[in-house]
């Protein structure tokens, strides 16, 4: 069995408290994305799943070679993640595009069906429309 000296021992004491350190942080952080993940885009606060998926890169939950609690892939975990944050965020914006467009159209030329799917019934379901 190698032996490590006095100073030796104190630097794996500090590296294995950084491991320690960044497999809790990035425990934590995964734990803090699937709290605030939602299913329903309505129901999604965007700007609070992004805040956490920042925090998630922080600390490296989508490092390649880092594994979540459930053993799977952090990286497809953090990819998948902001891929549904990109699509809460483009169904929000073509639905108040559409709200908009609708809203400013002359009753004569306003095209009621997709008013009401691509407007009115896509910003219920999309929700985050001010």
């Amino acid at each position: 069995v190698a032996r490590v000296g006095e100073a030796g021992a104190a630097r794996v004491a500090r590296a294995q408290s950084k491991y320690d350190t960044v497999l809790a942080k990035r425990i934590e952080a995964e734990g803090r994305i699937r709290a605030v993940r939602k299913e329903v885009m309505a129901t999604q606060d965007a700007d609070e799943l992004e805040d956490e998926l920042d925090a998630g890169d922080d600390w490296g939950v989508g490092h390649k070679t880092h594994l979540l609690t459930d053993k799977k892939s952090g990286l497809d975990f953090m990819t998948s993640q902001r891929d549904w944050l990109r699509q809460v965020r483009e169904a929000r914006t073509a639905a108040g595009l559409a709200l908009t467009l609708g809203l400013s159209a002359p009753p004569s030329l306003l095209e009621l069906p997709r008013f009401e799917s691509a407007g009115c019934a896509n910003a219920r379901t999309d929700g985050g429309i001010s």
